[in-house]
């Protein structure tokens, strides 16, 4: 804890902290701690920056060796990017390509390539233009990894369709037609927006397009409401992206009520309301009164998602700092978003999000039982790449989130025709008990050319008051050389509803009394 508490010191980059913290990098044990904590948070780069701009930071030898080591990946990595975009620059219209994040975005908060961790290379893409210009690289050499939810798919924090591709020099493309943090806005006209809020940038002595300084901000928003929210990585708290923010806020000159016109008319007021008040919290004054008062005012119905946030925000209000970086105070309010949400909005029917390679699911009830009952592709248990199927849930049954815990993940791993069922204790808290996970054969056997996979969880009880149960499931496929068949990952979120839940009305006789 520690680390993490010290970590956020840097941050805020006192010169007096900053040589305190450097003393104690002489200890290797907590050197190294520090360094571990930095890169969980994406923030190694800035790290290593602000520890090697003291003076003493470049006479202790753990943090000079590290800084030497991570220049050099570093410059190997912005090189590599900047070959992959000026080989494909003049390969599609200016008009229909914006390059997001990334790079971009390093060089407008640090005013240096190098200063934000080096990940893949994200293009917001005209729909009409996406696969025209997927085929055009391809043709270029490179390497198609394929489409990552091919029908636009439903996810808690995240609803996109993007083709990924490798360049010659092994960079990783991301064709969006849309981005994940922007599932959030609540807009039919969300890539016409975005694209008629961009501008130049100049990277390596080349003009990219990419959002303007109100849409970055906007996005930077968006993206910390995406990472402070996922159940899909629990140790993520969306710090790199608040710590963005509150840099980027302090170099511009930002122009607030156009950002809160844009925040209003996508109904995510409460967004950027939270992140704000989170903000402050972390790294002091950021925002003052006259500004959080302004996005007070919201007229335009908000985003299902945007309400989702307004019920987590109130559970996950940072009070004490050491809660930024706890699991499970995060997983807690997580839960109590989830449930608050179910029962106090409207629930809109939406099936779909099936991946391709899902063929058929359900999940059936009895007084005794809740099976999952699940078909995939079959070339997953007979290729010689190792698949991973995935399985997480969230119930909202309170008394068994308070005897078991808030999440349960279930992998079974598949291979050459084997199965092996594992509980992923890491990544999530147990709230049920699979009765059959020693039972193999139960588990999984192929039928008619089909993978099936039948998982039979221990009764859910209920308070007898209460009718109804809901949960949040998520199922993915994973397969890292999956090249050949088309994908890297494909995730299925079986929603019946806004937000990824099952749920079902018990008769009586369901109902443990």
């Amino acid at each position: 804890m520690q680390a993490n508490i010290d970590l956020l010191t840097l941050l805020r980059n006192n010169q007096q902290d900053v040589r305190a913290i450097i003393e104690k990098c002489h200890n290797i044990e907590y050197f190294n701690s520090l360094i571990t904590c930095a890169k969980k948070n994406k923030l190694l780069p800035s790290t290593i920056s602000i520890l090697i701009s003291a003076e003493s930071g470049l006479r202790n030898d753990n943090i000079k060796k590290l800084y030497q080591e991570n220049n050099e990946k570093c410059k190997k990595g912005v090189h590599n990017q900047l070959q992959t975009m000026e080989s494909i620059r003049d390969i599609y219209p200016q008009d229909k390509v914006v390059w997001i994040k990334g790079m971009p975005l390093s060089i407008l908060i640090y005013n240096d390539p190098h200063l934000r961790r080096i990940g893949d290379i994200d293009l917001l893409v005209d729909s009409s233009f996406q696969k025209d210009f997927a085929n055009e690289l391809v043709n270029l050499g490179y390497k198609k990894l394929g489409i990552v939810n091919k029908d636009i798919g439903l996810r808690f924090t995240v609803n996109y369709h993007e083709i990924q591709l490798k360049s010659p020099s092994l960079c990783l493309l991301e064709l969006k037609v849309i981005s994940g943090e922007m599932n959030a806005v609540n807009s039919n006209n969300i890539i016409t927006d975005f694209f008629a809020h961009t501008m130049d940038i100049e990277i390596g002595g080349q003009n990219y397009r990419t959002l303007d300084i109100t849409y970055t901000l906007l996005h930077l928003f968006l993206s910390a409401f995406s990472n402070s929210t996922t159940c899909f990585n629990m140790s993520d708290n969306g710090l790199r992206d608040v710590y963005e923010i509150a840099l980027f806020t302090k170099k511009y000159e930002i122009d607030y009520n156009k950002l809160y016109e844009a925040a209003d008319l996508y109904g995510i007021c409460f967004i950027i309301l939270g992140i704000m008040h989170k903000t402050n919290k972390i790294f002091g004054l950021t925002f003052e009164e006259n500004i959080i008062s302004i996005f007070n005012n919201q007229i335009n119905k908000p985003h299902m998602v945007a309400k989702l946030y307004n019920y987590f925000s109130q559970y996950y209000a940072i009070d004490y700092i050491e809660e930024l970086f706890s699991e499970d105070i995060k997983s807690k309010a997580y839960y109590n978003a989830i449930c608050d949400a179910y029962y106090n909005s409207d629930i809109t029917f939406n099936d779909n999000c099936l991946s391709p390679e899902i063929l058929d699911y359900k999940l059936i009830y009895s007084h005794k039982l809740l099976t999952l009952d699940l078909y995939i592709n079959s070339k997953y248990y007979f290729d010689d790449s190792e698949s991973t199927c995935i399985i997480k849930f969230l119930s909202s049954n309170k008394k068994m989130h308070d005897t078991y815990g808030h999440f349960f993940v279930l992998a079974i791993k598949l291979k050459s025709g084997t199965a092996k069922v594992l509980l992923n204790s890491e990544s999530a808290d147990k709230n049920m008990q699979v009765l059959n996970i020693d039972i193999q054969p139960e588990v999984v056997k192929v039928v008619e050319g089909k993978l099936h996979i039948t998982v039979d969880f221990e009764p859910i009880f209920l308070d007898p008051n209460n009718n109804k149960i809901c949960y949040n499931v998520q199922l993915e496929i994973q397969n890292q050389n999956d090249d050949k068949n088309g994908f890297t990952m494909t995730e299925l979120i079986p929603a019946k509803s806004t937000f990824p839940m099952f749920y079902t009305d018990y008769l009586d006789n369901m109902i443990e009394k």
